[in-house]
């Protein structure tokens, strides 16, 4: 018998995972052999979210493998000549890119990050995409919220979406987790997205790029749950984030449609999952399922200290308005060019189409609603929904009162802008064209805000109603929001401060306010 020679050590830590398998890849130099290591992690009940660590592996002069160096990054020329390239999302609008990313585990516990943003145009923040992964099996969800924030970096105000993400949707790998915020955005406004968690064990993770691959980094940590963060120069976290052109309602609004199902403290009763929102003047939003109760616990805290809050439920089906054209998975025939909504229940994502498309996921760049059976809803032309009146047709002049939010464009589509007295109803007034080829129209808001449709008084009257209640003042889609018990003058004075000044205004209460609602025993 011959003398026993060790091996060669090929790995120390097979790259974070345990050695699965080698496939073979024709490349323009010949055949690279791919070495595939498993990243897997303790035996946990979902295995199968683990992702694979890729190497291409090397040999000596001897045909012997090389030890693997784990490499960060790697590029190989298929021998198809076709050059591959990464799907991006629909309405991309704010991304990092996807190269020169370390992977880092710590938000949990007190631990809490944020990457902020500034929106490149006005509309929907429809996605919002932040890569992450778990380790030593979290004890609690991973939370990922939206926030306006400063140019510190730090979040400012109520919470404007809430989101809450399964520990066991989360792999032991680096990948991409899609929330659909669905809150209006307005460009050169920043917004933060806050990742956070209750656990107690384990961590959630993040990728970081520290050569600021986002301007200026705008990343930003806490060590105290929240309380204060701390910038990081020139950190960014891997994320994404999608604004569709669709028409946006002001903040103070809940969109078109949804209905007041509880005052807060109360039980909102449906049936099935939706999108509920929750606040006064100021909302948050989230998905649940066979009603939620109308507290700030709910739904990841207060959008409007200090006042009186309301939920309301979104509609069964597509947005207010819009018509169903197929089901998940069909075909949907637009007709003409036209906004097209993908989802259910106040849960869409949005897409301009101008042809016979598939409605599916793949399609419309994400699932808004999880668990929930689809459909695509083409928009209808005309105004806006949500009270909106025409104020002059493409090429023309709409003039208003006082300073107003104008809407443009056609078919669901539409780009917003602010006038003061008079704008251009063309491309020029709203920064580009939101619906090519389509002729266009100005619209500007009127009534009551949504939410808050019922007139209690004129300026300058009295509101009366029952107990302690949020009243909403002014016109044309500018208010005022403030609290009172069993009365107030519909004033300036009262509200501290004119909305829309040269305008009559009006007070209203949301529905209900004052009585019993019509199914109440």
């Amino acid at each position: 018998m011959g003398a026993w020679s060790a091996g060669t050590k090929l790995t120390t830590a097979s790259c974070g995972g345990q050695p699965a398998f080698v496939s073979a890849i024709p490349t323009t130099n010949g055949t690279t052999y791919l070495y595939a290591s498993d990243l897997w992690n303790n035996g946990a009940s979902n295995e199968a979210l683990a992702n694979f660590f890729w190497a291409p592996l090397s040999f000596t002069s001897s045909g012997a493998i090389s030890p693997i160096t784990c490499p960060r990054s790697f590029s190989l020329e298929l021998s198809t000549g076709s050059a591959g390239s990464q799907q991006q999302p629909v309405d991309i609008d704010q991304s990092d890119g996807v190269s020169g990313f370390s992977s880092y585990c710590d938000v949990g516990r007190s631990i809490e990050r944020i990457q902020t943003f500034v929106a490149g145009r006005t509309g929907t923040l429809s996605a919002a995409t932040y890569t992450t992964f778990k380790s030593g099996n979290p004890d609690a969800d991973l939370q990922i919220d939206v926030y306006q924030a400063n140019d510190a970096f730090q979040p400012v105000g109520a919470v404007l979406s809430a989101n809450r993400v399964p520990s066991s949707t989360v792999g032991w790998s680096p990948r991409d987790v899609t929330v659909h915020p669905n809150i209006p955005v307005t460009a050169g406004l920043r917004y933060g997205i806050v990742v956070h968690s209750a656990n107690t064990t384990g961590c959630y993770g993040m990728l970081h790029n520290d050569s600021a691959p986002y301007p200026g980094g705008g990343q930003a940590y806490s060590s105290d749950t929240g309380a204060s963060f701390t910038a990081e120069a020139n950190r960014s976290l891997k994320f994404s984030v999608s604004v569709s052109g669709r028409a946006v309602l002001p903040a103070t609004e809940v969109p078109a449609g949804f209905s007041r199902c509880a005052g807060e403290g109360g039980a909102c009763s449906f049936s099935g999952t939706a999108m509920v929102a929750y606040g006064a003047g100021g909302y948050v939003y989230r998905a649940a399922t066979n009603g939620i109760s109308c507290v700030p616990s709910q739904f990841g805290g207060d959008p409007a200290f200090g006042k009186v809050k309301s939920c309301y439920v979104a509609p069964t089906g597509g947005p207010s308005g819009y018509t169903a054209c197929a089901s998940e998975g069909g075909a949907c025939a637009v007709g003409s060019t036209r906004m097209v909504a993908y989802g259910a229940n106040g849960a869409f994502t949005y897409r301009i189409l101008s042809s016979t498309t598939e409605c599916s996921t793949a399609v419309f760049g994400g699932d808004p609603l999880f668990g929930v059976t689809k459909s695509c809803y083409p928009a209808p032309g005309g105004a806006p929904a949500g009270g909106f009146s025409q104020c002059a047709t493409e090429g023309g002049t709409c003039t208003v009162v006082g300073s107003q939010t104008i809407s443009y464009g056609a078919n669901g589509a539409f780009a917003t802008a602010t006038a003061n007295g008079s704008i251009p109803c063309a491309n020029s007034g709203f920064g580009g064209d939101p619906i090519a080829t389509v002729a266009k129209a100005c619209y500007a808001r009127v009534g009551g805000p949504n939410g808050y449709g019922t007139p209690c008084a004129t300026e300058n009257g009295t509101c009366s109603f029952s107990g302690f209640q949020t009243v909403a003042y002014g016109a044309n889609g500018q208010f005022a929001f403030k609290s009172f018990t069993t009365s107030t003058p519909c004033t300036t004075a009262a509200f501290g401060g004119d909305p829309i000044a040269g305008v009559a205004k009006t007070c209203f209460l949301t529905p209900w306010e004052g009585r019993l609602p019509s199914h109440a025993s």
